[in-house]
């Protein structure tokens, strides 16, 4: 998911192949056929090509990971998190139903013989627990991960004051298992009114509020916290804590690191065979 697999950047090796198999399906021959097709024409073209992100060795050198995970990232401040339910579980089961069975069967076919690790840690023991479970584990394959390990190295190479956040606050009427994809954003820049789908309440401003506070200290001065706001605790103290932005704002402590380090050891399982 993150260093050699997916959709992380290729060698130029490769994504040269990528290029002169594309040149070939358009029949273009030659960079002097490609620049005698018009601009918009030939974006046209590619709409059935995935181009990767390449290491070309000028401006992206490494692995992004393998850049933080030596420290030579820009060392500032980071403030970053992700909200409760990313994806539901309909994005790990498709649409068979959300039964035990269904999940175990999946979980099985995703991760073979460390399904039994992986069904431990994303446990479920009967059908009414799927749902949210499967969703967890949804989300966590989406972007929790990921973004929990850049996160992760950056609060322990770059030697600057982490902030991570669980955005958890559910739009009325509160049909979703939690916050889905992209569900922070109107709170965190205060449009909350320009927004007419949802029955916004008085608590859904005032979480608004604060957020677009904390999000206006952090770009101005590298620290989330100010005057009238719940103290938010940098990751790096001990026990790391995470700022949960919900009705009652406050900094708990994290409490699933241990699925992330399972599937950042799957990761690293994974991209041993490649």
């Amino acid at each position: 998911m993150l260093a050699k697999s997916g959709l992380s950047p290729v060698p130029l090796s490769v994504a040269e192949q990528v290029g002169l198999k594309f040149s070939k399906s358009i029949g273009a021959s030659s960079l002097a056929d490609l620049r005698a097709i018009p601009a918009d024409k030939l974006l046209n073209m590619t709409a059935s090509t995935s181009f990767p992100t390449t290491i070309d060795n000028h401006f992206l050198v490494e692995y992004p990971l393998t850049v933080y995970e030596k420290g030579n990232q820009i060392k500032v401040p980071l403030l970053s998190g992700w909200n409760s339910a990313e994806v539901e579980y309909h994005s790990l089961l498709g649409r068979d139903e959300p039964t035990l069975t269904n999940y175990k069967k999946v979980v099985k076919q995703l991760y073979n013989e460390h399904a039994g690790d992986v069904l431990r840690l994303y446990h479920a023991e009967t059908d009414a627990d799927v749902p949210k479970v499967a969703t967890d584990l949804a989300a966590d394959r989406f972007i929790v991960y990921n973004t929990w390990k850049f996160i992760d190295v950056h609060s322990r190479t770059s030697g600057s004051a982490v902030y991570r956040y669980l955005f958890s606050r559910k739009r009325p009427p509160y049909k979703d298992i939690g916050a889905p994809h992209a569900s922070e954003i109107d709170y965190a820049f205060g449009n909350l009114r320009y927004n007419k789908f949802f029955n916004w309440t008085s608590v859904d401003y005032e979480v608004s509020s604060s957020m677009l506070l904390y999000f206006v200290n952090f770009i101005k001065i590298g620290n989330p916290n100010g005057q009238g706001l719940a103290f938010w605790s940098k990751l790096q103290n001990k026990p790391p804590k995470v700022m949960d932005i919900d009705e009652n704002i406050q900094s708990r402590p994290e409490k699933n690191r241990a699925r992330y380090l399972l599937l950042d050891s799957l990761e690293s399982k994974m991209n041993n065979k490649i």
